[in-house]
Formats: C-alpha cells, structure tokens, sequence
C-alpha cells in the first residue's frame, strides 16, 4: 500500500557508492502509478536489492532514527518506468510463486514449519 509522507529533518540517504555520482535532481521517488511509493524500511531494503538484482540502483529515504516513519525508494529518473514495471511484477508474482512453492513442498512430502 503506498502512502505520503512529509520528510523528517533528520532523514538520511542510504546510498552506494555507485549512486554517489548522480546529480539529487536525476534520481525521482518511484510511484505505483500516481502516488510515490513509501513503505517500511525493511520492505524498501528488499526492493532496493530486487532493483540492483536488476541493474537498477536506487537510493532510500528516510528517518533511520524513527522506525515508524516510511521510506522512499528514489531511482534515476530514467529508469523509473522500467523500476516501476518490476516492482509490480514482482507484486504480482509473489503470491503466484509463494503459492507454487508451497504446492510443490506439499507434493514433494514436506510439512509446514511449526510456530
């Protein structure tokens, strides 16, 4: 679910050094279409990794002191078409493949974890 945020004087960058030669203006928020996409930094990590797995760096925004507040995932503003498709590709596809995963566990004989 995407939401807006208003940034906290305190945010911070999260950047590689790779990233560190693009001009702030060149990198835009990612958007689910209309709104920028603001999620909890845990999730921002991981699509940071899925962008990078493919060829896209990205940069997170945020208020790594405050926990509660979202996240930013801000990539080249040329690339943010292509970051947006698979994001939503991978939206898409995660129950698919978490489902085929687990009917394939199943059928191969293997049980649940236990809580």
């Amino acid at each position: 679910m995407a939401s807006i945020f208003v940034r906290h004087p305190d945010e911070e960058r999260v950047m590689s050094d790779e990233m560190k030669h693009h001009d702030a203006e060149e990198l835009v928020p990612m958007t689910d279409g209309e709104l920028a996409l603001a999620m909890p930094e845990m999730e921002a990590i991981n699509l940071q990794s899925l962008l990078a797995a493919n060829g896209i760096e990205a940069v997170l925004r945020g208020a790594a002191a405050m926990p509660n507040l979202p996240f930013e995932v801000h990539v080249p503003a040329c690339l943010r078409e292509e970051a947006a498709r698979i994001y939503q590709e991978a939206q898409l596809s995660g129950a698919e493949a978490a489902d085929e995963a687990e009917a394939a566990g199943e059928a191969a004989g293997e049980t649940a974890p236990a809580d």
